[in-house]
C-alpha cells in the first residue's frame, strides 16, 4: 500500500506515549473555553503527535506542510503525511 507506514509498533510503547500526553494535558484541557476550542485542540494535538510517533520533529512537519498545502493536489495529500515526511 503506498504511503503506508513501515515503522516498527510497539503498542505498549504507543500507549504510554498516548497516555502520558494525555494526564499532562487532562486539566489544560478544562480551560480551552469552548467545545469548538477543544475540538480544535484534539485535531492540533493528534497531528503533533503522529509526527512525533512517525520519527519527525512535529514543528518542522508542520512548518514545512503548511507552506506546501495551498499548491498541493487534494488526490495526493497522503505525500504531507508525518510518515511520508520523514521518507525524505
Amino acid at each position: 500500500m503506498p504511503g503506508a507506514w513501515t515503522g516498527s509498533y510497539d503498542p505498549t510503547r504507543t500507549f504510554r506515549l498516548v497516555f502520558s500526553n494525555w494526564r499532562v494535558g487532562q486539566k489544560n484541557y478544562l480551560f480551552m473555553g469552548s467545545e469548538r476550542g477543544g475540538k480544535s485542540a484534539a485535531v492540533a494535538y493528534t497531528l503533533i503527535e503522529t509526527a512525533k510517533l512517525s520519527g519527525v520533529d512535529p514543528q518542522a512537519w508542520l512548518t514545512d506542510t503548511l507552506s506546501r498545502i495551498a499548491d498541493h493536489k487534494i488526490t495526493k495529500l497522503d505525500e504531507l503525511m508525518p510518515w511520508r515526511y520523514a521518507q525524505n
